[in-house]
């Protein structure tokens, strides 16, 4: 039966619509791409974005292993196709960035079908995603200047440590956001307290998938400073840290205490967590 076909199969004469939901969200998301060329109406029931939250929310996490190395080529010898690195995966999705450009795109890894996104500013870098109950999926980039290569699980701004030189390092000037539902190109968006901290000891943190934190100091280590950005609601918020609980902030360290921000340090091999 064709993709075209309006009428239902026998079956579906007797069984009502939930119960073709609750069947079709316990099945391989294999099985579903078969499933969506049986009749329109499945078509669109797979397609639905709330078959396919209640879909993802009962399927298992499957490890994939990639061959670096593989390569398309043509009958003369040539590539004809970019190589794309795996930047990040979430949601049953692989988002992939290409080795000789700046074009990023989205896979699918059941069904291969592949969403190619808008080109976020020139140095820039995806990496933060975020993705709710109710299926929305946001990316969030990072812009700026310096050694794009270096960046890699977090930022460092402009410090010093031991024979590393990082102040040569990729400094972050502002963010970029783009929601796959409402979005046709990146929105710029900037830490409100940005220029402060590039005069300072600058860290960047992820935690919980969710909030991202740009943690500094004033140069004479009076203060201890915290901008976050929650990527879910698009929200900043700027805090300080109190001085009573530390007395010397220059060996405060920012720890991840059970998937939250903490701040502690060692005293006569003690250590002291603020979170």
């Amino acid at each position: 039966m064709d993709n075209g076909d309006e009428s239902l199969p026998s079956v579906g004469l007797v069984l009502p619509h939930e119960i073709f939901f609750e069947i079709l969200s316990w099945m391989p998301a294999k099985c579903l791409v078969r499933c969506k060329c049986v009749y329109k109406q499945w078509y669109k029931l797979i397609e639905d974005r709330s078959f396919i939250v209640k879909h993802l929310s009962r399927t298992k996490t499957v490890t994939v292993y990639f061959e670096d190395k593989v390569e398309s080529f043509d009958v003369d010898g040539t590539i004809v196709e970019e190589k794309f690195k795996i930047m990040d995966t979430f949601a049953g999705l692989i988002l992939e960035k290409g080795e000789t450009s700046c074009k990023t795109r989205l896979r699918n890894f059941t069904t291969q079908e592949i969403l190619y996104l808008p080109n976020p500013r020139e140095k820039s870098l995806i990496i933060f995603s975020h993705y709710n109950l109710s299926g929305e999926i946001k990316l969030v980039s990072v812009y700026g200047h310096g050694n794009i290569n270096y960046v890699e699980g977090f930022v460092v701004d402009g410090y010093e440590d031991g024979n590393i030189n990082y102040a040569e390092a990729f400094v972050v000037d502002g963010y970029e956001v783009l929601n796959l539902d409402r979005d046709d190109k990146w929105r710029s968006l900037k830490f409100p307290m940005l220029k402060n901290f590039q005069t300072r000891q600058c860290y960047e943190f992820l935690f919980n998938n969710d909030t991202i934190y740009k943690v500094g100091h004033d140069d004479d280590g009076s203060n201890v400073y915290v901008c976050s950005f929650d990527i879910g609601s698009v929200c900043f918020s700027n805090n300080i840290l109190p001085r009573g609980f530390f007395s010397d902030l220059w060996k405060v360290m920012v720890l991840d205490w059970n998937g939250f921000i903490a701040f502690g340090d060692i005293v006569e091999e003690k250590l002291n967590v603020v979170y």
